[in-house]
């Protein structure tokens, strides 16, 4: 689970001005990677209408040994593919969906709530001491976690003091991550993450309502040696078209219908 400190992490760097490039049976072994590639998701809706769409491939790779993971916050990744789309009125200020395009912990989710202050019900609530901080749900061969980053803390908000930079006050109102896993391997399937922020541009007076979704489904994966994934990152990659795979949870109706109006930029 993210705690406040990585979050701070994570937003510093989405930031930037470049967010591309490396941001069965089987033996494994010291320095191994996990290498998946799948399709990813992020949209935004403002004051309840959808305003941005971004879409495209891209890869991540988890480290396996637990050696090689120590104090690693986030995986590293590669994007592969990409398309943006805008409603016609959207400003083109694309901020919180730079924030949100998809980054992986080195911790799973079900690790990060094992410590003494979560606990889970019978029915798999999962609590923080006494707040309600998610839930964790099964099918015949999958574990779904979804955790509540905001659980406990004061009026379940979190001051973004460090967008004042980017000209922009915002306060966040939500955040919960989520990762589905195949209960025997524990291999990732998906992952993705809801946020909410209230926020406006320095000199405005009214807050504007912003939610954004963040999905991620593997749709291959290998391991990797340490000086393969090396030698990965140093290809460039030459081909950004992509098709969307066909065996994915639909979108919400409403976004797959404003989708439709939206503009490439």
């Amino acid at each position: 689970m993210i705690n406040f400190k990585h979050l701070l992490i994570l937003i510093t760097f989405l930031l930037l001005p470049s967010f591309g490039g490396v941001g069965g049976g089987l033996i494994l072994h010291a320095q191994t990677y996990e290498r998946l590639k799948g399709y990813y998701r992020v949209w935004q809706t403002t004051d309840s209408v959808l305003s941005y769409f971004w879409d495209g491939y891209m890869e991540i790779y988890i480290p396996v040994d637990s050696a090689e993971a120590s104090g690693v916050d986030f995986c590293d990744r590669k994007f592969l593919g990409e398309r943006r789309r805008k409603a016609p009125a959207a400003n083109g200020d694309d901020t919180f969906i730079q924030m949100s395009l998809p980054n992986l912990e080195a911790q799973p989710l079900l690790n990060s709530i094992s410590g003494d202050e979560y606990s889970t019900r019978s029915n798999g609530d999962i609590y923080l001491f006494r707040n309600k901080a998610g839930h964790i749900s099964y099918t015949d061969s999958t574990t779904t976690v979804t955790v509540d980053e905001l659980a406990g803390r004061p009026e379940h908000s979190l001051n973004m003091s460090q967008m004042k930079m980017y000209g922009i006050v915002a306060t966040m109102i939500g955040y919960t991550d989520s990762e589905t896993r195949y209960s025997t391997s524990n291999r990732l399937l998906s992952f993705g993450k809801q946020t909410g922020f209230l926020a406006r541009y320095r000199g405005e007076d009214t807050d504007e309502r912003i939610s954004v979704t963040s999905e991620f489904f593997v749709t291959a994966r290998q391991y990797v040696s340490k000086s393969e994934l090396r030698q990965i990152k140093k290809e460039k990659n030459h081909i950004w078209q992509f098709s969307v795979p066909s065996d994915l949870p639909p979108l919400p109706d409403g976004v797959a219908e404003e989708w439709q109006r939206m503009v490439e930029y």
